[in-house]
């Protein structure tokens, strides 16, 4: 509908609106959208991967307790790292096996990276290192389906030597 009202607007002041050259994308189900997905996600999974240690890093200095305020540089960091992530996780294309899995990690990513943004604001709080201590995982059991299924539909990266 809203794309019509904007058609009447630019006709009524005699403009047409230009039909912008884009490539059609494949099919969701075809092996091309597969294939286009691997190359998009395949180097998402290794960075998701690499921000383990630095996560676990940061939960342990929350339970360890004490002065938050010297991890502020690693999650400042940390926060701007997974965001280029979730910008990249909004261009993968879509697959039909492979959109539950974007979907489920930028929802687990936004959830941590949410709570490393709030938790950085306020280290000089009491309760700073026990919201450290509580940054999310990624892992969870709609993650793992998630994963089982784009498996199942033919994901395969292929490790790095």
């Amino acid at each position: 509908m809203a794309i019509g009202l904007v058609a009447v607007l630019l006709a009524a002041c005699g403009a047409a609106p230009t039909p912008s050259p884009t490539a059609a994308a494949p099919a969701p189900d075809s092996p091309a959208a597969r294939a286009a997905y691997q190359a998009a996600m395949c180097p998402l999974l290794v960075a998701i991967a690499n921000t383990d240690e630095p996560l676990a890093a940061l939960r342990a200095a929350g339970d360890a307790g004490g002065d938050m305020t010297a991890n502020r540089g690693a999650m400042n960091g940390m926060a701007d790292e997974l965001n280029g992530v979730l910008a990249s996780l909004d261009a993968v294309p879509a697959w039909t096996h492979g959109q539950q899995l974007r979907f489920e990690l930028i929802t687990a990513l936004h959830a941590i990276r949410s709570q490393i943004v709030f938790t950085a604001d306020h280290l000089e709080d009491a309760a700073a290192a026990g919201e450290m201590a509580a940054i999310p995982y990624v892992a969870g059991l709609n993650m793992d389906r998630a994963m089982a299924a784009a498996l199942e539909g033919g994901l395969v990266c292929a490790e790095e030597g």
